[in-house]
């Protein structure tokens, strides 16, 4: 079996995909580029920023539509552009999906799809038949003969998406892939996505503005700015402590991440262990340890995603959910309840931000504290932020390095697959 992965295959086969390297200067009338950027083999990058921030420019550099003034761009063993050598757009066996679909009007959706590897000598029976694959992946089988004039904003960008994978990218460019994508089918697309880039390698990267797309999807962010890198980092790392204020007005969601404990369907309880936290142990009340198991934290939910157990996974809830006690509740208390550390607080336009460590606080049978050991790429335990009124942090008079217990119904707390 060749090492070659091959898109049209039901079972991908992980490709030799290589390392991007990519420092690149650009000046496109008032708006200057100068970043360095880099992704490992199989490797989900996640670029952030806000609009103009030039997200979708960097994407174009790294597709080979803009020529870089200076600079250079590596895949693998291969030069892409630098020291006077310009790979076209055409031979980086890159794939690039835009904010735009730029789908061929005259072609249906399978020929759109087909397209890709008939430009590379595939034989026309096998692309239509990795085209067809495509379809049913996405869900698209009944359009199949439409053209993009008869499809919806929604499944134009799902067509996009399948042309842009059936083409076997070593390198694959996302530009907003679900941005147009309703709230119904875009879990189903995310799985899809986070499942082939997965199984098959490919290094990505991906441009976003939605915190659930780069926390499920990614395994580093990088933040720009004027056309500068602002922040980078591991994504759970950089969500959990944001440095820059646009990663912080992004990151408004509580993200945890951690290991399934059981396998679980859509829909279903499931509880996470955090990662960076001492072991988790059986619950009994959930988010708290089980009768005898002293140490361990859980955070318990609902699962958006097919989970298995032992398998990575994110743990979302709002920090208007997040309650703040001074001391634990009853043990008949249908909620996650976690001892934390208060690290911050932060005054915001209409409440103020607790962020807290969780774990810091969580006593072993001798008393002592518990050990949060540091993972590499995670930092040490969890960090969740609860929105609370002035009035209710001066009622608890709380304060930095203070020791309370967080609690949040297991109902707002949705466990994504990573």
């Amino acid at each position: 079996m060749s090492a070659e992965y091959d898109g049209y295959d039901d079972v991908p086969v992980r490709g030799p995909f290589g390392r991007l390297s990519a420092r690149v200067a650009l000046r496109l009338g008032a708006f200057d580029l100068d970043v360095a950027v880099a992704a490992e083999p199989g490797e989900v990058v996640a670029v952030l920023g806000p609009n103009g921030a030039g997200k979708s420019t960097l994407l174009g550099v790294l597709a080979g539509l803009l020529r870089p003034d200076s600079g250079e761009i590596r895949l693998g063993e291969r030069v892409l552009g630098g020291d006077g050598a310009f790979v076209s757009p055409e031979q980086r066996r890159v794939g690039l999906m835009g904010q735009d679909p730029l789908l061929f009007p005259h072609l249906t959706a399978v020929e759109n799809i087909a397209f890709g590897p008939r430009s590379q000598g595939v034989a026309k029976a096998r692309a239509r038949a990795a085209a067809q694959d495509w379809l049913r992946r996405l869900a698209l089988d009944e359009f199949a003969d439409r053209k993009p004039a008869e499809l919806s904003g929604g499944q134009r960008q799902r067509v996009a998406l399948a042309r842009a994978l059936a083409a076997k990218p070593e390198l694959l460019l996302l530009d907003e892939p679900l941005g147009a994508l309703d709230a119904q089918t875009a879990p189903e697309i995310r799985h899809v996505l986070r499942t082939h880039i997965r199984a098959a390698g490919i290094t990505t990267v991906l441009v976003t503005h939605d915190v659930l797309d780069a926390a499920t999807l990614s395994d580093r962010v990088v933040v720009l700015d004027h056309g500068r890198v602002v922040e980078t980092g591991p994504t759970a790392e950089v969500l959990a402590a944001p440095r820059s204020e646009f990663t912080a007005a992004l990151a408004g969601l509580n993200i945890v991440a951690g290991v399934a404990l059981t396998a679980a369907k859509p829909g279903e309880s499931v509880a996470i262990a955090p990662v960076g936290l001492a072991p988790a142990r059986p619950v009994s009340v959930v988010g708290q340890p089980g009768p005898g198991q002293p140490g361990g934290v859980t955070v318990s939910g609902f699962a958006a995603d097919d989970l298995a157990a032992g398998s990575p996974a994110t743990a979302v809830f709002p920090p208007s959910a997040v309650a703040v006690y001074l001391g634990p509740m009853g043990a008949g208390s249908p909620r996650n309840l976690w001892p934390a550390t208060i690290t911050a607080l932060q005054p915001g336009p209409s409440a103020i931000r607790v962020r807290a460590l969780l774990g810091a606080a969580l006593g072993t049978a001798a008393g002592e504290d518990s050990v949060i050991p540091d993972l590499p790429g995670h930092g040490a335990g969890a960090v969740v932020s609860a929105d609370l009124t002035a009035a209710s942090v001066a009622e608890l008079h709380l304060e930095p390095g203070m020791r309370v217990h967080l609690a949040v119904k297991a109902t707002e707390v949705r466990v994504h697959a990573h």
